[in-house]
């Protein structure tokens, strides 16, 4: 599932349930109670009863739109999809006028935020009908499957299931009606749909939020885990049988391609040797683009099993491939170390008054990772070809490698 838009009922799911009255409203256009209303009067066989029902109809939303408040958490999760780049739409059976008429009691929130309102006033036929929700996903330029529905009435699930979207049933604390299809989420207010709106929408390239990450992460419990993953990690330590531990590392490098297979032994040995551990073992997932010549890849495969001997790793394994599924060369490496436990360094023991070593210098490798990506762009913000080399270069003067500094920390 994936949603990139979200479309919601008006009264009663984006403003606070009980401002319009529906038992008052059909007694007033003379339909009987429990039936829907807008049905009720498209069955009115004369023309004039059926323009009185509407007049009656708009007057009493009008008067209701003006005291109308948001439900309880709606312009913090509004707020919140528009943050993500997420469209937003309305799709009611109200008037356009009271919906903008409500909107206006919004502090945050306008009508000129929403990508689409679609009401009883269009042409497309209202709720269970699909139609607004594909005219609304039309609209928003995203498809109907990527939409996310929701509703607080049995209606708005129908409507958004008949178009082939995503339903989410907002109780307000109510208890929920009997669907014949459930929808695909229920919740009781609109904080709880927050939670789904961050775990079904696109994720932002970089890395995993820390929250996501946090819960899967948490799962991951054994009593042999001395380090156990978690957010900020770097390495696992494993207990084995004796006084040794097995710490392991892994590390992806999807950037620096001239210098990719030096990164990726480094980085993953760097958190090896802060830990205590003696790197020992390597291996290695190299993924390479469509076009990629064997004497390319053979340099990158050259360049690891080097890198690896001088730092004291044993190449010992790994996965190779051609695939499309990358654009450009990524290499996967998984170093393994050990230490004794007592000497395993475990940051999570950091204390106020403790010591914090920095070796060679700030920013030595975010600079040379930008010298040696962009160096066009430098050169055009005024940088002379002699300076961007010279940040090419800190990849070994001063270098990023601390496997020298670390073995001397902890003796």
């Amino acid at each position: 599932m994936r949603i990139k838009a979200v479309l919601f009922d008006f009264d009663g799911t984006l403003t606070e349930p009980g401002t319009l009255d529906y038992s008052a409203i059909r007694d007033a256009i003379g339909c009987s109670q429990g039936s829907p209303i807008l049905e009720c009067i498209a069955r009115m066989r004369s023309r004039a009863r059926r323009a009185k029902a509407l007049r009656i109809l708009d007057e009493i939303e009008w008067k209701a739109s003006r005291l109308s408040r948001p439900n309880a958490g709606a312009e913090e999760l509004l707020r919140l999809l528009l943050s993500r780049n997420l469209k937003i739409g309305i799709i009611s059976r109200n008037s356009l006028r009271s919906i903008r008429r409500a909107l206006r009691n919004f502090r945050h929130i306008r009508a000129s935020d929403f990508s689409v309102i679609m009401t009883r006033d269009d042409p497309q036929l209202p709720k269970p009908s699909p139609e607004g929700i594909l005219a609304a996903a039309v609209k928003m330029g995203v498809p109907a499957e990527q939409v996310l529905v929701v509703g607080d009435f049995v209606f708005d699930i129908e409507a958004g299931q008949n178009a082939g979207a995503h339903t989410a049933f907002l109780t307000n604390g109510s208890a929920s009606p009997a669907f014949r299809h459930p929808p695909d989420f229920t919740t009781r207010n609109l904080e709880e749909l927050q939670d789904i709106v961050r775990l079904h929408s696109p994720l932002r390239n970089g890395k995993l939020p820390n929250e996501l990450l946090a819960r899967f992460l948490g799962e991951c419990v054994d009593p042999s885990l001395l380090i156990p993953p978690g957010v900020g990690e770097d390495v696992a330590a494993i207990q084995l049988d004796g006084e040794d531990v097995l710490v392991l590392k892994s590390d992806p490098v999807t950037f620096a391609t001239d210098a990719i297979g030096y990164y990726a032994v480094v980085v993953n040995v760097n958190d090896l040797a802060t830990s205590g551990a003696a790197p020992r073992w390597l291996l290695t997932t190299l993924l390479f683009p469509a076009e990629t010549s064997a004497a390319q890849a053979g340099q990158v495969m050259k360049e690891l099993r080097e890198v690896a001997l001088q730092h004291g790793l044993l190449l010992c394994g790994g996965h190779t491939e051609i695939t499309d599924a990358v654009t450009r060369p990524v290499v996967v490496a998984q170093a393994a170390g050990t230490v004794p436990r007592t000497n395993l360094v475990d940051k999570r023991g950091m204390r106020g008054g403790n010591k914090i070593l920095l070796t060679k210098g700030m920013a030595v490798e975010g600079t040379c990772i930008i010298a040696r990506e962009f160096p066009q762009k430098l050169r055009r913000m005024g940088m002379s070809a002699r300076e961007i080399e010279k940040c090419r270069r800190f990849l070994y003067d001063p270098g990023i490698s601390i496997l020298k500094e670390a073995r001397i920390a902890a003796r």
